[in-house]
């Protein structure tokens, strides 16, 4: 008596971001268009790429696709007990019983190492779509210098090679002598929030980028007197429970340079997307 059986597990937790679609999609996957300016949110909905700019309609996909996940770790808890009655059944075959028990161990081995990938898809559904939408409008000068940035001085937009090499975005915001660039993010839940940014400071002038959170809290991502080249600097608010956030950059003697700005739901840096409009 042999018993087989083969599974395939397909991740649900997709979020593909490129200037061209995924092959084979299944309803429901997320992705970011990159070749449009700016980049757009679409999901397949079983027939196309549908356009999906609202924040509560990717936040429901994203519901669907948590309920799905609970559905797949109940086939897991099926094939579980699926190999306790195939052991029952070995215990009674005395034949090539060696053989049939060293099946079953093999059987049981594959089952727990689905278990830890269900397991792992949970985490991933947890870190990428719990909080992974960005709430800063406009957040690397893809659109230039809009009404959602309030600024002083001289700001402008830069898309040269080097940004391009060194950014998600290929674009980027740059300072320059007592500049200044700011914006309100209002409307977020009270929870936990993590800010990022991609930057480059050329001056040994003094020059920062916080976040005013709660009324008159601050957090600072960087507050150097020292050049840079491009690096990446985060900071995450445990304690959000005004509605409002203010991010500000300040730049003494040119230039600093800002690039992938992101403030997202949860407690580690995500890969930055645009805003839904």
């Amino acid at each position: 008596m042999i018993a087989s059986a083969q599974f395939t597990i397909i991740s649900l937790c997709d979020v593909v971001t490129s200037d061209t679609p995924p092959e084979n999609p299944y309803e429901g996957q997320l992705w970011v268009d990159t070749s449009v300016t700016p980049p757009e949110t679409k999901i397949w909905d079983g027939n196309e790429w549908a356009v999906q700019n609202d924040i509560e309609t990717i936040r429901t996909t994203i519901s669907i696709l948590t309920e799905k996940d609970a559905q797949f770790q109940q086939t897991i808890d099926g094939l579980n007990s699926y190999v306790a009655t195939l052991t029952e059944t070995v215990e009674t075959v005395s034949n090539d019983q060696g053989v049939l028990e060293e099946r079953v161990l093999n059987s049981e081995r594959r089952v727990s190492e689905l278990e830890h990938t269900v397991d792992g898809l949970s985490v991933t559904m947890q870190e990428q779509y719990i909080g992974g939408i960005n709430y800063v409008q406009n957040s690397s000068g893809l659109n230039g210098i809009t009404d959602d940035w309030g600024y002083s001085g001289t700001v402008k937009t830069d898309a040269s090679t080097d940004t391009q090499n060194n950014t998600i975005s290929d674009s980027c915001f740059v300072l320059g002598a007592y500049s200044s660039l700011s914006q309100y993010i209002r409307g977020v839940v009270p929870g936990t929030y993590t800010i990022s940014v991609r930057a480059k400071k050329t001056s040994t002038m003094s020059g920062y980028f916080y976040v005013t959170y709660n009324g008159n809290k601050t957090k600072y991502l960087f507050n150097k007197s020292t050049a840079f080249d491009w690096t990446d600097y985060s900071v995450t608010l445990t304690d959000v429970t005004d509605p409002t956030l203010r991010i500000y950059c300040y730049c003494r003697d040119a230039s600093i340079y800002l690039a992938d700005i992101m403030i997202s739901e949860g407690a580690i840096p995500r890969k930055w997307t645009p805003a839904p409009n």
